[in-house]
């Protein structure tokens, strides 16, 4: 019964961990086309002094999304530590997903 349950935990995990590495390359491509696109038209309106960028506030702002970002990853790490087998596979399952996007 254990061993079954184990071995469901594996397949499962590496199931969803490969869908979701696919899908989070998929969106991550997609949001990083839409940033680019979104940065060049504020550049050119900069360049036209249509608009001021202020860059010290940008930074600061971006500055503060990657520092909650990162607290929110090490508390999913510790969530991903007490469940090992079902996180070990999702990992490669992920790895693989995102690898094949």
């Amino acid at each position: 019964m254990v061993v079954e349950q184990l071995v469901f935990q594996i397949g499962v995990g590496g199931i969803l961990g490969f869908s979701t590495g696919y899908t989070i390359k998929k969106i991550v491509k997609f949001l990083l086309l839409v940033l680019g696109i979104f940065m060049a038209i504020l550049l050119y309106l900069d360049y036209s002094r249509i608009i001021t960028i202020n860059y010290d506030r940008l930074a600061e702002v971006i500055y503060s999304i990657i520092q909650i970002a990162s607290s929110k990853a090490s508390g999913l790490q510790e969530y991903i530590k007490s469940q090992i087998p079902f996180a070990a596979s999702f990992s490669v399952g992920l790895i693989l997903g995102l690898k094949k996007g």
